[in-house]
């Protein structure tokens, strides 16, 4: 009976890892791909800069909406790189309670914060897309806006709030562990 449980247990572990190499990878697409693009902006902005005649100047016509397109995606990419590193750990058999990986997914967590305390500093008026010609990404200038306000991604502060809870309860988890280990 023993043995059939923990040939069960293995075989659950299996099936995690995998899942976990198959996220670790799907992750890593993303990441490159959002690398990518944020490479392919900041050399739109350089080529707008360097040859204006090129792109008749209206790229770099909102700084402001370029910094906050350039800032959003380097959150992101930050973002996925410590969840890639969370699969990887997790796909290679190492285990997801750790003091490691509690400290990553509390980063994550402080990332989504500054995330959305850049979205509240961004200036007024300001939306979410940056459009260049029939290319859109980031974010653009509305016109109109005359009557000031402040953008509070509610989103993003509850997805924080939730990854750090989630963090507290496997530090908890890991000090329960230690406790039980010891009384074994």
């Amino acid at each position: 009976m023993a043995n059939l449980k923990i040939e069960t247990n293995e075989a659950h572990l299996n099936k995690v890892k995998k899942k976990c190499s198959v996220f670790h990878l799907v992750l890593k697409v993303i990441f490159f791909i959002n690398i990518t693009v944020l490479v392919g902006l900041i050399l739109l902005i350089a080529l707008d800069l360097l040859f204006p005649s090129i792109a008749n100047g209206q790229v770099s016509q909102y700084p402001a909406a370029l910094l906050a397109g350039i800032l959003s995606s380097v959150f992101c990419i930050l973002i996925l790189r410590v969840t890639i590193l969370i699969f990887k750990d997790i796909s290679n058999g190492i285990t997801p309670f750790s003091s490691a990986q509690v400290k990553r997914i509390r980063l994550i967590a402080l990332f989504l914060l500054l995330y959305s305390i850049l979205e509240t500093l961004l200036p007024m008026g300001l939306t979410d897309i940056i459009s260049y010609s029939d290319f859109s990404i980031g974010y653009f200038v509305a016109a109109g806006t005359n009557e000031p306000s402040i953008s509070i991604n509610i989103g993003a502060l509850i997805a924080a709030t939730i990854v750090y809870c989630v963090s507290v309860a496997m530090e908890y988890g890991i000090v329960l562990q230690n406790q039980s280990d010891e009384i074994l």
